[in-house]
């Protein structure tokens, strides 16, 4: 009867010990199908980090792309403007020696009056020629510029460069 009971006792171990290596069995299935899912996950997870890496290195390019053109078009536009205030230097210039001229002109007939009355003092019977020499010199003691003394001097006129910037 020892024996039986031994024996069944045994059965029943290794019933159970079948039983506590299916249990692991599933479990390390359970384990192994666990780590499979998750590493698909993972996977999944680094391609599209991969693919929002991308996306981001192609905005930046972009960004960059369109940095650069808009640095070149700003290039550019500086060098039109520059041009533009050259050029408009020039003209304030051109009025500027214009207007002095045309003054310079202007007192010169207003002044003319004045030498006139003068030479007729004495009425017109002691009518006295009058000094250009010293009008042309009350006129050329006036003028500021250069071009003013050449064409006074020489009675020409005088090219000026365009492109000459003089600041007086």
């Amino acid at each position: 009867m020892e024996v039986r009971q031994l024996a069944d006792l045994s059965g029943h171990t290794g019933e159970r010990i079948g039983q506590k290596a299916e249990e692991v069995r599933k479990a390390l299935e359970a384990t192994f199908a666990l780590a499979e899912q998750e590493a698909q996950r993972e996977e999944e997870m680094v391609a599209e980090a991969e693919g929002q890496v991308q996306a981001v290195m192609d905005d930046l390019m972009a960004a960059v792309d369109a940095l650069r053109t808009s640095s070149e078009t700003l290039g550019q536009t500086n060098e039109e403007i520059k041009d533009q205030i050259g050029r408009s230097l020039v003209h304030f210039q051109f009025q500027d020696r214009i207007g002095q001229t045309l003054e310079h002109l202007r007192d010169g007939i207003d002044m003319f009056p004045h030498v006139l009355a003068a030479s007729l003092d004495g009425g017109p019977t002691a009518l006295k020629p009058f000094d250009s020499a010293a009008l042309r010199e009350a006129l050329r003691n006036s003028y500021t510029m250069a071009e003013e003394h050449h064409v006074h001097d020489s009675g020409r006129a005088v090219s000026v460069a365009e492109t000459e910037i003089t600041f007086f």
